[in-house]
């Protein structure tokens, strides 16, 4: 893929439940990040009970992950030059995380519930 800019915009909000009183507090987002590779899937399948590796193709190292499970949730391995950690992400949320340049993810792979075969969006881009 040729180079892009991966953007963010809009905001995150926490407001109050009616009536509850507290604070509501918005959360800007506007930055963006050009891209000299980037790496989709849309539905990446995962029929075994074992790790899936997503494999780096088209990005050497990534500075950007999303993961989506679309059908129910999954644990996602995310290895850096500083470590490894395991997030649990929840059925249609979405997990986003932005690599520091000095410690990209290296690795990455997705784990399902036992049993239970879902399906997994990820995108991977790679700093210009």
């Amino acid at each position: 893929m040729p180079a892009s800019i991966y953007r963010r915009s809009g905001s995150r909000n926490k407001d109050p439940l009616s009536g509850s009183g507290g604070w509501t507090n918005q959360f800007p987002i506007d930055d963006s990040l050009v891209l000299k590779e980037a790496q989709e899937h849309d539905a990446i399948a995962l029929s075994a009970d074992s790790a899936f590796t997503v494999t780096l193709v088209s990005v050497v190292t990534a500075h950007v992950l999303i993961v989506r499970p679309v059908s129910g949730w999954c644990k996602v391995t995310i290895t850096t030059t500083d470590g490894t950690s395991i997030v649990r992400v929840p059925a249609n949320r979405e997990m986003e995380v932005s690599f520091d340049e000095t410690a990209p993810l290296t690795a990455i792979t997705l784990t399902r519930p036992p049993g239970v075969p879902i399906t997994v969006q990820v995108f991977l881009g790679e700093k210009s």
